[in-house]
């Protein structure tokens, strides 16, 4: 299973956009810091989604 969500770091602490639904309690995660003007977050997305959809 593969679901993204996205958020913002702040003071140490990751905040979610959204609650994920259906996810256990100690369910395993990657975080990856994407740098502002780095990346298009547009086109990332894109990808990311169909990656959710192959899955």
């Amino acid at each position: 299973m593969l679901i993204t969500i996205e958020g913002i770091y702040k003071d140490g602490q990751i905040e979610l956009n959204e609650l994920p639904n259906q996810i256990a309690d100690g369910t395993q995660v990657l975080v990856t810091f994407i740098e502002p003007n780095k990346i298009d977050v547009t086109k990332l997305r894109q990808l990311i989604e169909r990656l959710e959809t192959n899955t």
